[in-house]
């Protein structure tokens, strides 16, 4: 993935569905959602082993929850979850995914 193309999925993390692939495996990103009641914001991101023809979980390697919308996509970017790397030195061996149409 391109730095430009990077950023575009991270922003895309951040509000709705996203699917990467990084050697050979899944990484399903459930978008940055708002719990009114609880006044938090949670990021979830689950790997899957293959998604066609059927989804095959693997792991779920990200669920964090915050007051701090920001605290949540700093561990989306921070964290090593990414086989190991943080998401920008990751970022060069993903490629963004259409996992609708997979």
């Amino acid at each position: 993935m391109t730095n430009e193309l990077a950023r575009e999925f991270a922003d895309c993390a951040s509000f709705e569905d996203c699917v990467a692939k990084l050697h050979g495996a899944f990484y399903f990103c459930y978008g940055l959602t708002w719990d009114k009641d609880e006044n938090t914001y949670s990021l979830r991101i689950d790997r899957y082993k293959s998604l066609y023809p059927q989804w095959e979980f693997d792991e779920e390697i990200l669920n964090v929850t915050s007051r701090d919308r920001c605290e949540c996509m700093n561990h989306f970017f921070e964290d090593a979850i990414w086989v190991g790397m943080t998401f920008w030195d990751a970022a060069p061996d993903m490629e963004w995914t259409d996992y609708e149409g997979v």
